[in-house]
């Protein structure tokens, strides 16, 4: 009886410990849907000239309007989760029309989320993720530098 009661304790014991360590994942818990319009989004940006992006202008509001509501690191961990978006951030970071468009709306949802305290609880399961140093990304948020902690991304 009593070696019964051992192992179902340190059964127990295994159980809350991967509970524990799953919820210092992050997850990305938007739908399919929305991951769908973001890496559209940041494919198109990174793959056509403003020219064929203004082209293009109804369809990206479209998605741009799917989106709205995605927390910013949501929408963050999607491109820098992903093995393909990351490599279009840089493009897009070089043209001022790009990134302007991109960094406007998403600088304003960080700021707000990090001044309402919610931001900070996700950073180190998102800076581990993102495979990023928490200390550098937490120092740019603190210093209200959300264009570099967009870069620090990449």
């Amino acid at each position: 009886m009593i070696k019964t009661k051992s192992i179902l304790f340190l059964v127990l014991i295994c159980l809350t410990a991967s509970l524990r360590a799953n919820e210092d994942d992050f997850k990305i818990v938007i739908s399919s849907r929305q991951q769908e319009c973001i890496y559209n989004i940041i494919k198109t940006m990174g793959t056509h000239s403003v020219f064929g992006l203004l082209k293009k202008k109804k369809k990206l509001q479209a998605m741009g309007d799917e989106i709205d509501n995605v927390p910013p690191l949501q929408f963050l961990g999607v491109i820098f989760t992903h093995e393909e978006l990351p490599q279009y951030m840089p493009k897009i970071r070089s043209n001022v029309f790009k990134w302007s468009n991109l960094i406007g709306g998403l600088k304003k949802t960080l700021r707000s989320e990090y001044e309402s305290g919610t931001l900070q609880p996700q950073l180190p399961a998102f800076s581990k993720a993102v495979g990023r140093s928490y200390d550098s990304l937490k120092a740019r948020l603190d210093d209200g530098d959300f264009d570099g902690f967009v870069e620090a991304l990449f």
